[in-house]
């Protein structure tokens, strides 16, 4: 009670008759919390059984406690309104930053990114004219949360560590405190600066990496990550493990599209060192060293990485793990447990399209392979009406690989080949142009053209499931892709 007595007393009758004009916005005259506050006014310093009796004809101290607690937070969230002319102009410009700062993130959260960008730079104008560096600072780290990069540039962030470490500088020559504390209060809060600043040219460019990379704009995208490496390591003695690992991702991803596996992999097992590795990047992180693995044939550590991943019962069901392990038995020659695997997998998959559909064409595939042509028409056939079904959600590739499995099962084995190379749907495949072009680390594990055009590269076609597979097995289906 302390508290609501203290502010009422340093306040005359007038501020306390706007407490209760504002209390009874919220609250209807007949409500206890409006009836506590004018018996309070009117008779203070009651004790608070006497205030119990009057509001609840009992002393019910348990419901007047929280009574009494929920009239401070609402007085002291109004105070600003009651006692304006008593705050320092100094102070309610502050206050006048950090509110404009709130409407931001209100908007930002309601998607009103054009309102938010107004009211930040709004709060920067008025933080930059009265020189509240650390509200600055504020508004810059709104503005990266939010994701937008319009109400702070790089000059005004140069003249915000400009002005902060001048100002800090000043600080530390002051008697107030010992010398050595106020330089490591200097140096950390310096340090801040430059965390913010580097950091969010980092974030700029790992989000345009990306982008890149999702256009496949490979070469930008491995400009723009260079450069944000150079930036995160200027600063050695800043380096944050979440901005390292961050980075690291985006690293392998670029390795990854050009073909870097060697590279990849020690970008993988460098980045598992990071402390505080979160679960989901770790994932992501085993994810793309097996990928890696895979490419490079190194059987033995992509075994290793799935037995790491199954010990993670909740990562390896949530992934698509069972699938990736098909296709590596599949590449081993392993054909009746990776088709078993594969039936495994598919029911999880339907509510992710491509590897839904990536799996009916790796069990294909698998039957073509053991030559079991009764099944491979059958397959084609529930192919196609699962095409229908999806209708707009499937990937180019995934139709092209399809129609050229419907030729090789109409087509007399010795005029395969001939066929082929003039099959439309067959150089869409093999053109690598814009949607057409195979991408490393997909659901497509191994190209679908490579995979296609080896079974008739020998002079002449194998008859029988033995053969065929030795034969198929003796081509390099990755390598050099």
């Amino acid at each position: 009670m302390g508290t609501i007595f203290q502010l009422l007393e340093s306040c005359s009758s007038s501020e306390k008759n706007k407490f209760l004009q504002y209390i009874s916005v919220n609250n209807a005259p007949n409500s206890k919390k409006y009836r506590l506050l004018k018996l309070m006014i009117d008779f203070p310093h009651l004790p608070d059984q006497e205030y119990a009796k009057l509001l609840y004809q009992k002393s019910n101290l348990p419901a007047f406690a929280q009574l009494k607690k929920r009239l401070t937070e609402e007085l002291l969230s109004i105070i600003g309104l009651v006692k304006k002319n008593q705050f320092q102009k100094k102070d309610r410009l502050r206050a006048q930053v950090v509110e404009l700062v709130m409407k931001a993130e209100q908007f930002f959260n309601l998607s009103l990114e054009k309102e938010g960008v107004k009211a930040l730079k709004k709060a920067l104008y008025l933080a930059g004219n009265q020189g509240y560096t650390d509200l600055i600072l504020c508004v810059h780290e709104t503005a990266r949360s939010a994701g937008v990069a319009e109400p702070i540039d790089q000059e005004e962030l140069q003249r915000l560590k400009n002005a902060l470490c001048k100002q800090l500088e000043l600080t530390f020559h002051t008697d107030h405190t010992e010398k050595e504390i106020q330089k490591s209060k200097f140096i950390s809060v310096r340090k801040s600066v430059l965390q913010t600043e580097s950091n969010n040219e980092v974030l700029n460019l790992l989000e345009k990496t990306e982008e890149f990379l999702e256009h496949n704009q490979i070469s930008l995208a491995s400009e723009a990550i260079q450069k944000a490496e150079s930036i995160l390591y200027s600063y050695p003695s800043i380096h944050q493990p979440e901005m390292i690992w961050k980075l690291n991702l985006t690293q392998q991803q670029v390795l990854l599209k050009y073909g870097a596996f060697e590279e990849l992999i020690q970008n993988c097992q460098r980045t598992l060192l990071i402390k505080e590795l979160p679960m989901d990047a770790k994932s992501e992180v085993y994810k793309n060293e097996w990928f890696a693995s895979f490419y490079l044939k190194k059987t033995k550590v992509a075994k290793q990485i799935l037995l790491k991943l199954a010990r993670q019962k909740k990562v390896y069901k949530k992934n698509t793990w069972q699938y990736f392990e098909s296709f590596l038995l599949f590449q081993e020659g392993d054909l009746e447990d990776s088709l078993i695997l594969n039936h495994e997998c598919q029911r999880n998959l339907k509510g992710i399209p491509e590897f839904y559909l990536g799996s009916k064409l790796l069990e294909i595939m698998i039957l073509i392979e053991k030559n079991e042509w009764d099944w491979v028409e059958f397959k084609l056939e529930s192919f196609r009406k699962t095409l229908y079904s999806l209708k707009g959600k499937v990937n180019c590739r995934i139709k092209s690989f399809f129609n050229c499995l419907q030729l090789l099962q109409k087509t007399n084995p010795d005029c395969f080949s001939e066929r082929l190379e003039n099959h439309t749907h067959f150089q869409l495949l093999q053109s690598a142009k814009d949607s057409f072009s195979w991408q490393p680390g997909t659901y497509e594990l191994i190209p679908y053209h490579r995979w296609i055009s080896h079974l008739f590269t020998t002079d002449s076609q194998p008859k029988n499931s033995q053969a065929f597979t030795s034969t198929f097995r003796q081509k390099e289906i990755i390598s050099n892709y």
